[in-house]
């Protein structure tokens, strides 16, 4: 018959046994030299450089954005700028072809009834030296004629052509058809092309050089 002493027997009596099979043993005596020490140095020195790879993977992508922000910008003004001066120097042809345009009609078109008028108009469009020379030739000339027999001259542009346009001055080729009719008599026709050159004054294009090709 079993009794509680037989029943007792198999409990392990731990107070037996060695104490390193049952714990851990933290006692660096126990272990090689400097093995508790290694893991406890290479911890800490792997968290550091992840730590230290982070602030420069960091470091670098806020470069690097820093840097496509500064491209862009960049970027950005040279395009603002570069689209500004396309529409300026636009602006400037249209100026420059409408006054090239304007002046050539003003300059051969005149009426035997008010001829100093009309004269005194087309040199407004004028400048510079060839204004000076239009005007003499106005007064010795074609005024003259103009009432003497009665003459009147119609200019009809035909088209414009863009020679150049730059900084304060442009050229152009008019295509003009000029009908001058005296008082008594059939008109007479002619077709030219006349080279103008125009200077910028005080924002305004003036025409500076007429030559007929």
């Amino acid at each position: 018959m079993t009794t509680h002493d037989d029943l007792d027997t198999p409990t392990v009596d731990t107070t037996d046994e060695p104490d390193t099979d049952m714990t851990v043993d933290t006692d660096t005596d126990s272990a090689p030299d400097g093995a508790e020490e290694a893991v406890a140095i290479e911890r800490p020195e792997a968290t550091g450089r992840t730590r230290r790879r982070t602030r420069r993977r960091a470091v670098v992508l806020t470069g690097g954005v820093g840097t496509v922000v500064v491209a862009l910008g960049a970027a950005s003004l040279y395009f603002h700028l570069d689209h500004r001066d396309s529409a300026a120097v636009a602006a400037s042809r249209a100026d420059a072809m409408t006054a090239a345009t304007d002046g050539t009609r003003a300059v051969l078109t005149y009426r035997a009834g008010s001829v100093d008028a009309d004269l005194a108009r087309a040199a407004t469009f004028l400048t510079g030296d060839f204004r000076d020379y239009y005007t003499k030739l106005g007064t010795d000339a074609i005024a003259p004629n103009a009432r003497s027999r009665g003459l009147s001259s119609e200019a009809a542009v035909a088209g414009t052509s863009t020679i150049r346009v730059d900084r304060g001055s442009a050229g152009a080729l008019v295509f003009v058809n000029q009908s001058v009719t005296p008082a008594s008599g059939a008109a007479s026709v002619t077709s030219t092309a006349i080279r103008v050159h125009l200077t910028e004054v005080d924002g305004r294009w003036l025409i500076d050089r007429f030559e007929p090709i």
